[in-house]
């Protein structure tokens, strides 16, 4: 018997997939594999008063991770935020995290043995906060509340590169980003700070030479694709593996001041993990 250390792991992706441009693009430096399989009572009428009865309900799994981002990690400071306008508070800004989902739907049948299916049942979501500090001639922004307002044109730079930037998008003409909170806090002894939230609303973009997902052409903004089924590996030795089919189901990219760019991600499984 010999324990493992995390300098043996490894999580990878096989086939071409979204799920495995994104696990490629961060260079994960921890994975957490969750099993779950729940309990159904089954107690009747009659039994013990002592102790239940239960029979065991089919498994699920997923597989959270963390990476660096781009490949050759750069640090924050080689992010930004802007727009083709004035309508978002961008001054003194001391980071952001940009976040993506989908609705995770289970698909199991009576014919599953030993796991639960799943799939997406929706389309993607976004969200972001950005962090700044209260400016003393520039004045936050409000949400703007109106139908017929269109969104923010935002660009979000994940990745600092020589030729093509990595970055996230999206064209307020076509939906947008919309704020949806702002909250600044005023304290003796500190820097007042804001903070801003807001959703995307319509197709989000990307680009870049080192793109979170795969582009056609690292200077043109290409709409980001949904989530897609691969065969993931995590491995915890050289001969401890853990394998079995998912698809991300959210991803967050953060930048502050003081770290490194850093991705969180969730793999949903579906059907049977296979232990090696």
């Amino acid at each position: 018997m010999a324990a493992t250390t995390g300098i043996t792991g490894l999580l990878s992706a096989t086939g071409a997939s979204t799920t495995k441009e994104l696990i490629d693009a961060i260079n994960p430096y921890t994975a957490s594999l969750s099993i779950n399989s729940a309990e159904i009572d089954v107690s009747e009428f009659a039994s013990s008063l002592v102790f239940s009865k239960y029979v065991q309900d089919l498994y699920d799994w997923n597989i959270t991770t963390q990476g660096r981002f781009p490949t050759t990690a750069q640090a924050a400071f080689n992010c930004s935020v802007s727009q083709s306008g004035t309508d978002l508070y961008l001054t003194n800004v001391t980071g952001f995290s940009v976040d993506f989902s989908v609705p995770v739907v289970e698909t199991t049948d009576l014919s599953a043995s030993a796991a639960k299916t799943f799939t997406y049942g929706g389309p993607l979501q976004g969200r972001f906060t950005i962090n700044a500090r209260v400016d003393g001639t520039t004045a936050l922004q409000l949400p703007t509340v109106s139908l017929a307002q269109p969104g923010h044109d935002v660009t979000f730079t994940i990745g600092s590169e020589a030729t093509n930037d990595d970055v996230i998008a999206v064209d307020g003409s076509g939906g947008g980003a919309r704020i949806l909170s702002v909250s600044p806090t005023v304290a003796l002894g500190s820097t007042n700070d804001v903070t801003i939230t807001g959703i995307f609303s319509g197709a989000v973009q990307i680009k870049g030479d080192n793109p979170i997902f795969a582009v056609s052409a690292p200077q043109t903004l290409e709409d980001m694709d949904l989530p897609a089924v691969t065969t993931v590996a995590l491995q915890a030795a050289a001969s401890r593996t853990y394998t079995g089919s998912a698809f991300w189901s959210a991803f967050s990219v953060s930048a502050q001041l003081g770290s490194a760019i850093d991705v969180s991600a969730t793999l949903q499984g579906t059907g049977a993990l296979t232990i090696g």
